[in-house]
């Protein structure tokens, strides 16, 4: 089974403002577990990062960052979990 590491809304954007203080770091962790066969899980909450890209960067950045999150998709290296009220439940009993 491949390993799989959860990709936030911090780490989205950190990636995609390269004026971010953690734009380097989040380059250089993105490149690195999807060499070592990660695979990046995120929420479907993924609009939320296109909307923060949108209004602090703009929409180019933010088109872009949509269709190349739908590629990696397709080619299975991100997993978008849907989340529901179970999940948001869970998530409160791990407190």
């Amino acid at each position: 089974m491949q390993q799989k590491i959860f990709a936030d809304t911090w780490a989205w954007y950190a990636l995609a403002d390269k004026s971010d203080v953690d734009h380097a770091i989040a380059e250089e962790m993105n490149k690195q577990l999807l060499d070592d066969g990660y695979i990046l899980v995120t929420t479907n909450n993924v609009s939320e990062s296109v909307t923060l890209m949108r209004y602090k960067l703009n929409h180019s950045v933010a088109t872009k960052f949509w269709n190349m999150t739908q590629q990696l998709v397709k080619s299975r290296l991100v997993e978008v979990v849907r989340v529901n009220e179970w999940h948001e439940q869970k998530s409160l009993e791990n407190l």
